[in-house]
């Protein structure tokens, strides 16, 4: 098992293990790979038992990159669960071209995607956290209300608001961090910390873009406030921001789950396990 930042695996017990492995026969394939190698996608052909130890028979496509005799690791997926091991690949009892059984020679681990994985999207997904700009008199009462204490800084951000309204924006869009079903991080400079989230009260709504749609949040609330250095901008004071949600739509919901699946299946995942056995 690992901490709560990395991926959680879980060792199957004895009978969950026979159950899983009996059952593969319903699953189309199964990823094998090593050490600095591209994984190989491989078909399912039957499991079996011998001497407390799983076999799995498969068809490769791509027999000639099979060692006979060396370790592999392995992933499969059974819907939400991905399930990983490794063992020896030895030829069947009566070769055929292609085919192979994998002996497993540890025990089966599961990872179950949680709610509270978090999804790192900066900077390799382009997403935002949209906020509306208030505008006009109410705007500027607004800000002497919050900072009455800094005039100097109320200026500055009165000047940052009339410079979004001049140009028609009325949205400032912050580049988001990370995101899961439950909140979102994001990097704001002081001028925009102090005109969105310099305040204790929640509700605030606003929406994320994210793969070109706009998914709408209302009610959230700030979880944290803390000081960022950006190494290209040292002398910029800036702040990270953690909101919470209390629910999100099921469109955005869904569109969180796929992506960590896929971020789940990369070369990157798959380091993981060999880490962490």
């Amino acid at each position: 098992m690992q901490g709560s930042d990395g991926p959680l695996f879980i060792k199957l017990s004895r009978p969950e293990t026979i159950r899983k492995i009996s059952n593969l026969k319903s699953i189309s394939n199964v990823l094998i790979w090593q050490k600095t190698a591209a994984a190989l996608s491989c078909d399912i052909l039957q499991t079996s038992f011998e001497d407390n130890n799983a076999i799995i028979y498969l068809r490769c496509n791509q027999e000639d990159l099979i060692k006979v005799k060396d370790i592999y690791f392995m992933k499969l997926t059974i819907g939400p669960v991905a399930y990983f091991s490794k063992g020896t690949i030895q030829t069947t009892p009566h070769p055929v071209v292609g085919e192979f059984q994998l002996k497993l020679t540890e025990s089966v681990f599961k990872h179950e995607k949680r709610d509270k994985e978090r999804l790192l999207l900066f900077p390799h997904h382009e997403a935002y956290a949209n906020f509306s700009v208030e505008s006009g008199k109410s705007s500027s009462n607004n800000l002497l209300y919050l900072n009455k204490s800094e005039k100097s800084n109320v200026e500055m951000i009165k000047k940052f608001v009339e410079q979004k309204s001049e140009q028609g924006d009325n949205i400032c869009r912050f580049r988001v961090m990370d995101l899961s079903v439950k909140g979102i991080s994001f990097i704001v400079n002081q001028t925009e910390f102090d005109y969105f989230f310099n305040k204790d009260s929640g509700g605030y709504d606003f929406s994320i873009t994210l793969n070109k749609d706009e998914f709408p949040i209302k009610n959230a609330s700030v979880k944290y406030r803390l000081d960022y250095i950006d190494s290209r901008f040292p002398a910029i004071s800036m702040k990270k921001i953690g909101m919470h949600f209390e629910r999100i739509g099921d469109l955005l919901n869904t569109t969180i789950k796929e992506l960590l699946g896929q971020e789940f299946n990369n070369d990157g995942a798959l380091k993981e396990f060999e880490e962490f056995v």
